[in-house]
């Protein structure tokens, strides 16, 4: 953790000079955390950029001595600890699960000296087997096993072959965990297996062979001084074989042979040849490393050189275009090791920082792009905030100068930026001057210092409150005949404002009488809410909506399936009907289809639907009248999201509980939960909401880990 918290400090000085003000103070620095679904990129990282045509640095490991790139990267420390991360579904992380990472986690190895991907060396010279293609029915393999009797080994090559320190070479059955000779090999002191098994002696001569044949030597090569071997390609039609090799000579000039479909000879043809062909272009190379279809060439001036498959970016030359030539691989230099994967690389620096391009289908370039988390991540790139807000699948966050910000989906203009563009990155609202903001199932409200309340994105029900039926708007639009403004709420896709003579208003799908007017008719204009008199606080939920009296009582309206109106009944309502055995309240959340109340006496209380235990109540039952959430006090904020239920203890600590199904709730797991559990990552929030699937906060930096650490 010590490493990650270094890396944001040092990303939010050199990138983010004016995180908070000019004179900088830990008590002060605070940032917004995500968790949970990233489909609609709302977590603030980039899942859909599944891959870089120029390199980028690979942050959380140092002191790095070695690297493997693949559909899972792996470094080796000076410490002996292995890192991985990417694709983890045959297990090789080493770490017990089959989850794939996107950042650098470390496997359960110690004392290794060499790593390949499914082997490991130590160095006692024992052999370690990571992984299995089928894990899932071996659980066994979700840690290292030691094959037995298997020592004095010094290189290991992919999954399966080993070198000892007798020269001879061995190769391994991973499912029975035994190990045999390779026949006539001897003087062997480099070998390399991918789609073929490459062995070079030490009289510069290399020998090839495959699971079916013994070993040939490979004609017209000589003082050779390291091999790789490249990618196995199968034919579904004939089911021909096809790979191919390069080696590097001791005058420092390149040679490869066998399958050129994307030009991996780099003879500047596409035609397979069964010799040895020079690589065009390359002088004074000093490493190597064949990929999946590519390859990759380290110059004594440390640039390092592409040629072959480049459709994931893998040549790192800013293109996707194939080369049957070598390119430069852009913006690297004093370049000490590389390694290529099946369609993504690696490059070591001097400085000893990692870089990575191509393929992150799997998250392998490590940048923390990719799927969903189950623990809360910071974001950045935003800098005074002042209130954060989650929509179904996009946020909102309010700076102190007014100014609002988005991320997310943008399918209907919900970020309000002037586009229907979904961002990974948060980018700004056309508007200013606003004090308060809401994000509703996909739509925006805002209300400007003026009083008057804005809104943009989906208008399929008139909830942006313009008079219009227009589908969406991708600007912010004024809702009509509202002033003096105190409050507003975004419901799902109705919207409310309250004000400041106490009286509420409301806009949008009125289906179940969500809008309390007692009609079923959606209103494109702000329609006032009768019988509702001295409110201090509104919410809107999925179908129904909340409000707060100054008296403390709790009324509601709208759906009522699943006893979200808390009245006793299971009847919808489209008037506000009080909400029983409820008193002394200060504040209230209306979720998907379930309603929070926290009391004075910091307790809460819940009803409606509870299939995911939101109502936090320890059952799964629905319940519509109040019942009180378990193990619960001292509590001062709570906040519901589409089936999930936050709230905030006196001493700093947020709980969650409900839907995880996308680790939504931070907890660290993707199990539901029906009583509360301490979110660990987030210390003394000051805000906190929840969305349909994902979860927004507003938190201090982490400083005390690092201090700690």
């Amino acid at each position: 953790m010590k490493n990650k918290i270094l890396f944001l400090l040092i990303y939010l000085f050199l990138f983010s000079p004016n995180f908070i003000s000019t004179e900088i103070k830990k008590k002060d620095l605070y940032c917004i955390w995500t968790t949970g679904s990233n489909m609609w990129y709302q977590l603030g990282v980039n899942r859909y950029n599944c891959y870089e045509n120029i390199p980028i640095q690979v942050f959380g490991v140092d002191d790095i001595i070695e690297i493997r790139a693949g559909g899972s990267s792996k470094v080796l420390k000076s410490d002996g600890t292995v890192w991985v991360w990417g694709s983890n579904s045959d297990c090789n992380f080493g770490n017990g699960t089959n989850r794939d990472s996107y950042i650098p986690v470390q496997s359960s190895l110690d004392n290794v000296i060499s790593i390949s991907h499914g082997l490991a060396l130590k160095n006692d010279g024992t052999v370690w087997i990571i992984g299995h293609w089928d894990c899932q029915h071996f659980p066994d393999y979700k840690y290292p096993i030691q094959v037995p009797g298997l020592n004095d080994i010094i290189a290991i090559s992919n999954y399966s072959i080993v070198l000892k320190n007798d020269g001879t070479v061995w190769e391994i059955d991973r499912d029975k965990i035994t190990f045999a000779q390779v026949s006539n090999l001897s003087n062997i002191i480099a070998i390399s297996l991918n789609g073929s098994r490459l062995a070079l002696k030490s009289d510069g001569t290399v020998w090839q062979w495959n699971w079916e044949s013994e070993p040939t030597q490979v004609p017209n090569l000589e003082n050779v001084i390291a091999i790789s071997s490249g990618g196995l390609y199968t034919d579904p039609g004939t089911l021909k074989h096809y790979t191919f090799s390069i080696c590097l000579k001791n005058d420092g000039t390149v040679w490869a042979w066998g399958w050129n479909e994307y030009g991996q000879l780099g003879n500047g043809t596409n035609v397979d040849s069964d010799i040895p062909v020079q690589v065009l272009n390359l002088t004074d190379v000093i490493a190597i490393s064949a990929g999946g279809e590519h390859c990759l060439a380290l110059k004594e001036d440390g640039t390092v050189w592409a040629w072959g498959k480049n459709s994931s970016g893998q040549l790192g030359n800013g293109t996707n275009l194939n080369s049957n030539i070598p390119v430069q691989v852009e913006n690297l230099s004093n370049i000490i090791k590389i390694s290529a994967g099946g369609d993504n690389s690696l490059a070591l620096k001097g400085d000893g920082t990692l870089w990575a391009w191509g393929s992150n289908g799997s998250g392998q370039l490590g940048n923390g792009d990719g799927y969903d988390t189950d623990d809360p991540i910071p974001i950045l790139d935003l800098n005074n905030i002042i209130s954060v807000e989650a929509g179904a699948d996009h946020n909102l966050a309010l700076k102190a100068d007014g100014s609002v910000w988005a991320w997310g989906c943008d399918l209907y203009g919900e970020l309000g930026n002037g586009i229907c563009y979904t961002r990974f990155y948060p980018v700004q609202t056309q508007i200013e001057n606003v004090k308060k903001i809401s994000a509703g199932g996909d739509y925006s409200l805002a209300l400007k210092e003026d009083g008057t309340v804005w809104a943009w994105g989906s208008n399929y029900f008139g909830q942006l409150g313009n008079g219009s039926w227009v589908l969406c708007s991708n600007i912010p639009v004024q809702a009509l005949n509202l002033k003096d403004i105190t409050e507003i709420s975004a419901g799902f896709n109705h919207s409310f404002a309250l004000k400041n003579d106490g009286t509420v208003w409301a806009w949008g799908w009125n289906e179940y009488g969500q809008l309390g007017n007692g009609t079923n008719i959606d209103s494109n204009i702000p329609v006032k809410i009768s019988n509702l008199l001295n409110l201090k606080e509104i919410s809107g939920g999925g179908e129904h909506s909340l409000a707060l009296k100054a008296d403390g009582t709790v009324w509601a309206w709208g759906f009522n399936e699943f006893g979200q109106l808390g009245n006793g009944k299971n009847i919808d309502s489209s008037v506000p009907v009080k909400v029983l055995n409820l008193s002394n309240v200060i504040a209230i959340s209306a979720g998907g289809d379930h309603s929070l109340a926290l009391k004075a006496d910091g307790t809460v209380w819940a009803w409606g639907w509870n299939k995911y235990g939101q109502l936090g109540n320890g059952t799964t039952e629905d319940s519509n009248i109040p019942v009180q959430v378990e193990n619960l006090s001292n509590i001062i904020k709570i906040s519901a999201g589409g089936y999930t239920s936050f709230a905030l203890k006196e001493d700093g600590t947020l709980w969650a509980w409900g839907w995880n199904e996308f680790g939504q709730l931070g907890i660290g797991n993707f199990q539901d939960t029906n009583i509360p559990v301490k979110i660990s990552n987030i210390k003394n929030p000051i805000l906190f909401s929840g969305g349909y699937a994902h979860s927004v906060f507003l938190a201090p930096f982490p400083f005390s880990q690092l201090d700690n650490e």
